[in-house]
């Protein structure tokens, strides 16, 4: 379908990425308006149901094309943010790290981690990948699993079972689950995320049910621990997203509160005030994104100086005193 291809960058460039392209070059535009032309022949291609080999043949490259411009669109975005933006190319750096390395086609399943503490952001960029268009249309069928600390497995098998498109009967054996679904995948591209995984243990109990796949099956880790990742394979990507600098920090905290791009128009005192608080969120986006929050409803020198305060003895405990501030923040009705 030519739906997903085309109308996504389209809908993607005119919504979310307006500001960064106002000074859109003529051969981007230019490469704008041809996509739209691209997106109407392929929706009408795709009404008709070709039946004609030449012309189905000939469709598929012009798709092709479209996905080619589409990745230079998305060079284009890349290289406008890094010279305005210090935090977007970053994460998005990060991200594409993670594509490339989900693309590679082992023969043998692979178990690439994001690894890092609590608040940095690791579900966050796990989703970014898992949604990413490259990666829906490398893996013929992805599921992701919430894992915890006292996981059930077989309520996880079918949570994963489900979104690989595995019927199970609910009075089935759980054994049975794990054979059943292993023999299903076999001969699929696969990609499944665990999210927020403790242990080696939690890998060894799901381990079996996964089977090597077609070539290219991948399954992405979120964990706190390196040993964790290493265990589940020391071949792939450990990666660490690193934590933001203070000057990251103070960016996006003035950018979404003070609605400024510059200190120049700000009150002198609100940024010295801001800026001591974005230093002891210690460079914690989960922190700095509370903090947003917090400070987006209260916007006199006062109400800052209190919420100051609050922050000296809550951050120092990582994702627990984050959650602690803002619990001890809301409003009251």
């Amino acid at each position: 379908m030519a739906q997903p291809v085309v109308s996504f960058v389209i809908k993607r460039l005119l919504i979310e990425e307006v500001v960064l392209l106002s000074g859109v070059t003529e051969q981007v535009q230019q490469m704008l308006t041809e996509m739209k032309r691209m997106e109407c022949f392929l929706n009408e291609a795709d009404a008709r149901q070709i039946e004609d080999e030449l012309v189905r043949n000939w469709v598929a490259e012009f798709r092709k094309l479209a996905n080619d411009e589409e990745d230079v669109i998305d060079y284009y975005i890349y290289k406008v943010a890094s010279r305005r933006r210090g935090g977007i190319p970053a994460f998005l750096k990060s991200t594409n790290t993670l594509v490339e390395e989900l693309k590679k086609k082992e023969r043998q399943l692979c178990v690439v981690s994001i690894v890092g503490i609590g608040g940095l952001g690791k579900t966050t960029l796990a989703k970014k990948v898992y949604n990413h268009r490259r990666v829906k249309r490398h893996f013929h069928c992805h599921a992701w699993a919430c894992m915890s600390q006292k996981f059930k497995r077989r309520a996880v098998l079918h949570q994963i079972s489900k979104q690989f498109g595995y019927k199970v009967e609910q009075s089935i054996e759980e054994n049975d689950i794990v054979e059943g679904l292993r023999k299903f995948m076999e001969n699929k591209r696969y990609f499944l995320v665990l999210d927020d995984i403790w242990n080696e243990d939690a890998w060894a109990i799901l381990k079996p049910a996964l089977p090597n796949g077609k070539s290219g099956s991948k399954v992405l880790f979120t964990t706190r621990f390196m040993n964790v990742a290493v265990a589940a394979d020391p071949r792939c990507l450990h990666f660490e997203p690193r934590l933001l600098s203070e000057v990251e920090s103070w960016e996006l905290l003035r950018k979404k509160v003070l609605l400024q791009d510059t200190d120049r128009n700000c009150s002198p005192y609100l940024v010295k005030l801001g800026k001591k608080m974005v230093e002891k969120c210690g460079g914690l986006p989960l922190a700095v994104g509370v903090l947003r929050g917090l400070l987006a409803r209260k916007m006199t020198l006062y109400d800052w100086e209190i919420i100051n305060k609050s922050l000296m003895p809550q951050l120092s405990d990582s994702v627990n005193g984050v959650l602690a501030l803002s619990y001890n923040n809301l409003p009251y009705y």
